[in-house]
């Protein structure tokens, strides 16, 4: 799969559209373990495109498209809300990946300034809050969703280094919860979605919930005995 960078096209093609969604998620663009996130999370929409710019203009007068994916023999065009920093993928061939550079916050993010405390990272795709006041993990998991939100998912590597920087930007030197537990048969899940975290092989001898430690650390820890600061997001 190959990856380019473009400007907004200034000419604006007609788009001959029709909905092909199964087209579109074939890629296998994800943004955790799960196969039904894209849909739900970062897919805007799919539309057919005879030409590579139908589908760039079409990202173009979509406020809250960041990239898209054209598969010329085909003809899909794929709108994310998301940047290929984002996304996860896996190599099918035919397709290839734009960022559309420039793209102001759009108005999708709205859920997120309107939340005292709540910052956004486009790349990431992340509007999220640091709590310093420190909560056991399920009065931490409820004080995000009193916010509306939740304990904060490290499903990609963007939103994996943001945190990071975070608690190592922490001159406390202090740990922070993340929304993901150990289940009865010893996988560790996020808690928001249920997917599998493949990354974490921890035993859970210390807890069933996770934390991340100064020096990009990750251990489990008590949900209940523990009292740490914490992070929020609200999807957007």
């Amino acid at each position: 799969m190959k990856f380019k960078m473009i400007f907004p096209l200034l000419l604006i093609h007609f788009v001959k559209s029709a909905i092909s969604a199964n087209l579109c998620y074939n890629i296998a663009l994800t943004v955790s373990s799960t196969e039904h996130k894209p849909t739900s999370y970062l897919s805007i929409k799919t539309v057919i495109s005879d030409h590579l710019a139908d589908c760039a203009a079409t990202c173009g007068v979509t406020w809250t498209c960041a990239s898209f994916f054209y598969h010329p023999q085909n003809r899909t065009c794929c709108l994310y809300s998301g940047r290929i920093a984002v996304l996860n993928l896996r190599g099918e061939s035919g397709w290839t990946g734009y960022d559309f550079q420039g793209r102001p916050v759009p108005e999708a993010y709205a859920s997120c300034t309107n939340n005292p405390g709540y910052e956004i990272n486009q790349e990431a795709h992340l509007c999220y809050k640091v709590h310093t006041e420190r909560q056991r993990g399920w009065e931490a998991e409820q004080a995000c969703q009193d916010e509306g939100g939740i304990l904060i998912m490290l499903n990609t590597e963007a939103r994996k280094t943001v945190v990071e920087g975070i608690v190592e930007a922490d001159t406390g030197n202090d740990e922070y919860f993340l929304g993901a537990e150990e289940t009865a048969d010893g996988e560790w899940r996020w808690m928001a979605d249920n997917s599998i975290i493949p990354w974490v092989t921890l035993t859970g001898d210390g807890g069933n919930c996770l934390e991340l430690e100064p020096g990009r650390v990750y251990d489990d820890t008590s949900c209940d005995d523990q009292e740490q600061k914490f992070v929020c997001e609200i999807f957007v």
